[in-house]
């Protein structure tokens, strides 16, 4: 079984930003939580893009921004 977690989202203009936590167990590992990132792209109020990150460096590296730079907003 899988659980997603959510942490913090970001209102990036016509983009979002998520971040999340994927929780799960392995029969030989255990518990496991991986840090992730998911990003949108809207337009006319659709989502038209959409884009997981394993690592969520490598979206704050794809859109330009530090991570210390983002507000997070309500959901």
């Amino acid at each position: 079984m899988v659980r997603v977690e959510p942490e913090a989202y970001f209102d990036l203009g016509e983009q979002a930003l998520a971040f999340y936590v994927l929780h799960g167990r392995g029969r030989h590992s255990g518990d496991v939580a991986m840090p992730n990132a998911l990003l949108a792209r809207c337009r006319q109020g659709l989502i038209v893009y959409l884009q997981a990150y394993a690592h969520r460096e490598d979206a704050l590296r794809d859109l330009g921004v530090a991570e210390d730079s983002l507000e997070p907003i309500e959901p």
